[in-house]
């Protein structure tokens, strides 16, 4: 039925019932009805004399997952064969000033960019939280190569490859830049 318990305004070990008729200055039993409302799913845990809330992040069910929105600009850097970066929030996600000379083979400024200059990474300690799932949108390429995104999360680090669209062949991204910038957004979830 739809049980209805009232807390006491004294005393210990109450009980907080959750009222499935929604009834006025009562805790609902739905994310939409009761005093309490939320968009989103909700987990309740009775702790004898309180309640316990934590909203679900829909896809995910674990509760303080966080997703963040992220544009990287990659650039040519001002030394031949270096890049230039800046990653900056869209919407509740990290950013890096901007970063020049990124190097072949060096860790510089929250990047490591490979020997070959074919995987540019975002390391995990530039990045709140630990990276669990991230997901890509080239939207923009100055170069003319027609050019994939890949993304790996290693380690809580995001790895950036760049593969010619129709070959696959992973490209350098210093030679890329030289005829203009790249920007990439990126959707990513992390745990914090």
């Amino acid at each position: 039925g739809n049980a209805i318990w009232k807390v006491a305004a004294s005393g210990s070990d109450v009980k907080v019932g959750v009222d499935v008729g929604a009834t006025a200055g009562f805790l609902g039993a739905a994310s939409s009805d009761g005093v309490l409302r939320t968009g989103a799913g909700l987990t309740y845990t009775d702790g004898g004399d309180f309640v316990t809330l934590k909203p679900d992040l829909v896809g995910d069910g674990t509760a303080g997952r966080v997703i963040r929105v992220a544009l990287l600009e990659i650039l040519d850097g001002t030394n031949a064969n270096t890049l230039k970066c800046i990653l900056t929030s869209i919407w509740n996600g990290d950013a890096i000033g901007n970063t020049d000379n990124i190097a072949k083979g060096a860790t510089t400024g929250g990047y490591l960019f490979s020997a070959n200059g074919e995987v540019l990474t975002i390391e995990a300690s530039a990045i709140s939280g630990n990276t669990l799932f991230c997901i890509a949108t080239l939207t923009y390429n100055a170069s003319g190569v027609v050019c994939l995104v890949d993304v790996d999360i290693v380690a809580n680090d995001i790895e950036l490859k760049l593969r010619h669209a129709t070959n696959g062949a992973t490209q350098d991204i210093t030679s890329l830049v030289d005829a203009g910038l790249f920007h990439v957004v990126l959707f990513y979830e992390t745990d914090a």
